[in-house]
């Protein structure tokens, strides 16, 4: 296939990055006619739209049609990944994963430089993920390669090339984890041992931009839990959602027709003044609710739960016994239109 007939990728919107110092500024709702897709921006139309039940999950891309849903398939699938992510099962793995979390943390040094991904971030969440969909450590270092081909896809999904190695990792995750109960197979192993340390990061990252707020987590543990939201929202991890519209509906008043597709720029409705005061300022003592990185009714992450624990958890450690942390060396960014993240994180690490 030509370059010139694949559709194009969406724009990079350069001020949703995380390390962008322009930041985003919501926009009404518009139809970007050479995308073939309606934009949405600010905190209220993305909530509306998360909340729609005739918008479903989709791609962005211009010419991928939407696959056909089975909503009663759909609704017995979230159900059983629900029973198998239950708050019970969280809480027993949260108990494990802290021992684990504490310990690594004493092993970080604080006279030489280090990679929270590569010396922390990784190993902890390799091994939850051992936990959590039952295998050894020996197929999880074979199977994490896969699963990192498979989320470097879903971070870009307008690279031909990842997409087609992606099929074939994909495959080989698949057959690994036919057998185990929904929730527990591929898409756990790759959310615990990909996509959450690259949360992981992007968080941290985010801390290092605000010291102050780091010293604050460390004066008052308790507040690593509460500011879970806000250390998400400012994280800008995910940077947009797609949908398709399954019956007509609108928008902000706006007339939304059935087959058309929408783009939430999550990135952008996050920092809407709007919504929050200082939206451009982490606060790990705000108050705040109805983040929208996972979703909202019927098609909301049902492993939010889990996420959520292992960010405090894994979290807390670092700034219980550290005062502060800064950037040891410059950040490189990989990924791409769906979210982007450090490829490491070098940072030095101080207690008093």
């Amino acid at each position: 296939m030509n370059k010139s007939d694949r559709s194009r990728p969406i724009p990079a919107w350069p001020e949703d990055e995380p390390s962008s110092n322009v930041r985003p500024a919501p926009t009404p709702l518009y139809f970007d006619q050479e995308l073939g897709v309606w934009v949405l921006t600010s905190y209220s139309d993305t909530y509306a739209a998360l909340h729609d039940p005739v918008l479903w999950p989709s791609s962005t891309k211009k010419d991928k049609q939407p696959q056909p849903i089975d909503s009663e398939s759909h609704g017995q699938i979230r159900e059983k990944t629900r029973k198998s992510l239950s708050a019970q099962k969280i809480k027993q793995w949260e108990s494990d994963l802290s021992i684990e979390a504490d310990a690594a943390a004493a092993a970080l040094s604080t006279h030489e430089t280090v990679d929270l991904l590569s010396s922390y971030a990784i190993p902890i969440c390799r091994s939850l993920a051992e936990t959590v969909t039952s295998v050894s450590h020996e197929e999880a270092l074979l199977l994490s390669q896969a699963a990192q081909v498979v989320s470097a896809s879903a971070a870009e999904p307008y690279d031909p090339d990842l997409n087609m190695h992606a099929k074939h990792a994909d495959q080989i995750l698949k057959e690994h984890f036919k057998s185990r109960p929904e929730g527990l197979g591929d898409g756990t192993f790759v959310a615990i041992t990909q996509t959450i340390p690259c949360l992981l990061a992007n968080v941290w990252f985010a801390l290092t931009q605000a010291p102050s707020q780091w010293k604050l987590l460390h004066k008052c543990p308790d507040l690593v839990e509460f500011s879970v939201d806000e250390l998400i929202r400012c994280g800008g991890f995910l940077r947009v959602l797609g949908r398709h519209a399954t019956a007509d509906t609108r928008i902000a008043n706006v007339h939304i027709r059935k087959g058309e597709k929408l783009v939430l720029r999550l990135a952008a409705a996050h920092r809407d003044p709007e919504r929050y005061s200082c939206p451009n300022e982490l606060i790990v003592n705000r108050a705040i609710k109805g983040i929208l990185s996972f979703g909202a009714g019927d098609h909301s992450c049902v492993g939010a739960g889990l996420i959520r624990m292992v960010l405090a958890t894994v979290t807390a450690p670092l700034t219980a016994k550290f005062s502060t942390i800064e950037l040891a060396r410059p950040v490189v960014w990989r990924g791409g239109s769906t979210f982007r993240s450090p490829e490491s994180l070098w940072v030095r690490l101080n207690e008093l």
